[in-house]
């Protein structure tokens, strides 16, 4: 009789395992459906002078300025390199051609 017993126990654990098998498949699976389903949240960028106080032009070059700002929350100073966006094609063709 306790054979039949255990016998028993071990199934029920045995089915108990396959059945908490089969729910983090499936968790798992709808996980990933939600990930492929959601649609994407774009975090929206705020401009830097929101952020930022530009002080003066520490220097200039061909591609671009570099300035001195003021961070407007913590009065941190840094320096900023702004760059033109032509430049920046510029840069792609010199470095294809390397």
């Amino acid at each position: 009789m306790m054979l039949d017993e255990q016998k028993k126990s071990d199934e029920t654990a045995h089915q108990e395992m396959e059945r908490y098998r089969r729910l983090t498949t499936e968790a798992k699976h709808k996980q990933v459906e939600r990930f492929l389903v959601a649609k994407p949240q774009h975090k929206k960028v705020q401009r830097f002078t929101d952020e930022y106080k530009l002080i003066k032009t520490l220097g200039s070059g061909a591609f671009g300025t570099v300035k001195l700002a003021k961070h407007k929350a913590t009065e941190t100073q840094c320096a900023v390199k702004i760059i033109k966006k032509d430049s920046l094609k510029v840069a792609k063709v010199y470095e294809e051609l390397l």
